[in-house]
């Protein structure tokens, strides 16, 4: 079985994003799952609404899917990344300027993650726009597209790609961003939110920063903190010399493929390319579902992971998803179906998203 390490150093320095799905008294359970393969197909399942299909690239370049969802709760789009940086718009996904958009022409890109902004009066907090988004390169780097970047903050030795290590919002570069040139490790991005409690209004929830996760299991911890942008010392809530956190995840190789945050940003789970799930262990008790029931040591094919979330914010259960197209699940979860009938011999399927979206939830 695969082994975790849990050396005692500061893998997160100091947030859908696992996408959360949201039901049940509060929220509508899962309905619908986009199925993503490598050559830019997408596939509905369940009551999925039917959308534009995708871009057919033609080979396997397709890197990630994101939904774009209205104030309403209806998914009026997407975005394909395809590796060398291309931004798919489908449907009525915003579309940015071209010129601030990033793109090498080599396969270097690994994820794209909508930004949008929350409000949370009772229950599960509603959208109320889309700001941009970010893309994340496999060196770590960070490039927001949103039409609103300040021109002084731009790289001036590269300003087609200078963008990155920045937020989608007023905030300055966090200061504890990962970064690795040359040494393509990094495999997912996470943003992170806060909520204020403006009066008059309810809780509104816009973006900090983000966290990154690299092939060998750390989490790095990317955030501002929103009240004093000059404090350095804004950890997360996993934060390694944290008295009750006993150990993270870390693998020491890469074997790392996707993370997703709790519904308060409290804790992760952390999917390997064998099927395991791991999770921060903490003094306090472990978080739910940390279980492997599909872990499959040595055989490297799953690609995603996607939490569901109970209407009192606690995980419920997750769906997994393998490059050979078959979706597993755990917990308390509906049954969506399948994407192929019998399971396939061509790994080729990379990303796989849930409607309804996950809306964070304020402490």
């Amino acid at each position: 079985m695969l082994t975790t390490h849990y050396p005692r150093l500061l893998c997160v320095v100091l947030v859908s994003c696992v996408v959360l799905i949201p039901f049940g008294s509060s929220a509508q359970e899962p309905a619908g799952m986009y199925v993503l393969d490598g050559s830019g197909i997408l596939k509905t399942l369940g009551s999925a609404q039917v959308l534009p299909g995708g871009v057919n690239f033609g080979f396997d370049i397709a890197k990630d899917i994101e939904l774009v969802q209205n104030a309403d709760g209806e998914i009026v789009g997407y975005y394909i990344l395809d590796g060398y940086g291309g931004q798919h718009e489908i449907g009525d996904a915003p579309s940015y300027d071209i010129g601030q958009k990033p793109y090498w022409a080599w396969d270097i890109a690994r994820d794209l993650e909508v930004v949008n902004t929350y409000l949370q009066v009772t229950g599960i907090p509603a959208i109320t726009g889309q700001i941009g988004y970010y893309v994340l390169d496999g060196f770590g780097g960070i490039h927001p597209v949103n039409n609103n970047v300040d021109e002084t903050r731009k790289d001036p030795t590269n300003p087609m790609f200078g963008l990155q290590h920045d937020s989608p919002s007023y905030y300055p570069p966090p200061f504890n961003y990962a970064y690795w040139w040359g040494f393509d490790i990094a495999r997912d991005l996470e943003v992170s939110y806060y909520f204020e409690d403006v009066t008059g209004v309810g809780l509104v929830g816009q973006t900090n920063g983000y966290y990154v996760l690299d092939g060998f299991g750390a989490v790095h911890n990317c955030r501002v903190d929103p009240f004093d942008p000059s404090n350095e010392s804004y950890y997360a809530p996993w934060y390694w010399d944290n008295p009750d956190v006993i150990a993270l995840p870390y693998f020491g190789w890469d074997i790392a493929r996707d993370f997703e945050l709790d519904p308060n940003e409290t804790a992760y789970y952390l999917l390997d390319g064998y099927g395991g799930i791991h999770a921060p262990l903490f003094a306090s008790g472990d978080i739910p579902f940390v279980t492997s029931p599909y872990y499959q040591e040595g055989y490297d094919i799953f690609k995603d992971l996607e939490l569901v979330q109970g209407p009192d914010g606690q995980v419920v259960g997750y769906y997994l998803l393998d490059g050979l197209g078959l979706i597993r699940s755990v917990g308390d979860v509906p049954d969506l179906g399948q994407v192929i009938e019998s399971l396939g011999t061509v790994d080729i399927y990379r990303d796989l998203e849930v409607s309804p979206l996950f809306a964070p939830i304020a402490p």
